[in-house]
């Protein structure tokens, strides 16, 4: 569903969507109505003839959350660049207390 597989067509992957909505709002905020015009007017520009339902919209942009790339601000998305360890929830994050390097996990895993 995120990536493609055998019953997801790459266009229809939610990167590859999550990609057209940075693309067709040329990382400015927007509303959420905004975003979604713009994403349908790009694709029928580009001529992507497969329909994207509203809902599979928001999915991509919940990916797109997910990753640090988009983030609501009251009734805008804004779209920003994710850095090095940006975008990962606290713990995860490199420094964080739930990132452990390879190095420091195999110590902790010898036999």
């Amino acid at each position: 569903m995120i990536a493609p597989t055998r019953t997801i067509s790459p266009q229809r992957a939610l990167l590859t969507v999550g990609a057209q909505i940075l693309i067709s709002s040329r990382r400015q905020d927007l509303t959420v109505n905004q975003a979604w015009h713009r994403f349908q007017d790009w694709r029928a520009e580009h001529g992507h003839k497969a329909s994207v339902p509203f809902w599979w919209f928001a999915l991509a942009l919940d990916v797109l959350y997910a990753l640090g790339v988009v983030e609501m601000r009251g009734d805008v998305l804004v779209f920003g660049e994710v850095r090095h360890g940006e975008g990962l929830p606290g713990d995860l994050a490199p420094g964080g207390q739930g990132h452990r390097s390879g190095h420091a996990w195999e110590q902790d895993h010898r036999g």
